[in-house]
């Protein structure tokens, strides 16, 4: 499990352990604690994490159990980030857009986790990666031609820079 607050990433698992370097890779601030009932940070998102990359039922339990207060959604690696309701990378997009002054027909955005789809859907060409679970791929339009690992994005930006 990781805490992501105002001031770090916040775990239990140990530095040596390979999900903490992969945890590492998109919480760059990841710090290892003894106890996570120490934390005293303001605590903007929750990472669990199962052995299994299905979490789906995890997922629909938390929906459930606390609807309308935190939501749950698959966030890769075999997690899911509990938040809360209105807390979501759209809302983060759209301050961008708000404070940048770029309009909806402006915006590319990326992603391949549950957790992406609705900036993808902030955006006019809101790309989904080809190696992104068949569950996000069914709720976004655009799949870019290559997976994260085989450069998409630049694929995506190059051919869209080009037709401009």
């Amino acid at each position: 499990m990781l805490f992501s607050g105002r001031q770090a990433a916040w775990t239990e698992i140990l530095p040596v352990a390979k999900r903490f370097k992969q945890s590492s890779y998109f919480y760059g601030n990841l710090t290892h604690v003894m106890d996570l009932a120490e934390v005293t940070d303001a605590i903007y998102k929750i990472d669990i994490t199962w052995p299994a990359f299905d979490v789906s039922a995890q997922e629909a339990l938390v929906n459930q159990a606390f609807k309308g207060q935190l939501r749950a959604t698959s966030s890769g690696l075999g997690g899911i980030d509990v938040i809360l309701p209105h807390v979501n990378k759209a809302y983060g997009l759209a301050k961008l857009q708000h404070q940048w002054q770029i309009d909806y027909s402006e915006t590319l955005a990326f992603g391949d986790s549950g957790n992406d789809v609705e900036m993808l859907q902030k955006a006019r060409y809101g790309y989904v990666m080809k190696n992104a679970p068949e569950s996000v791929k069914q709720q976004v339009d655009l799949i870019t031609p290559l997976t994260n690992n085989d450069s998409g994005v630049l694929a995506v930006m190059e051919d869209f820079l080009k037709s401009r």
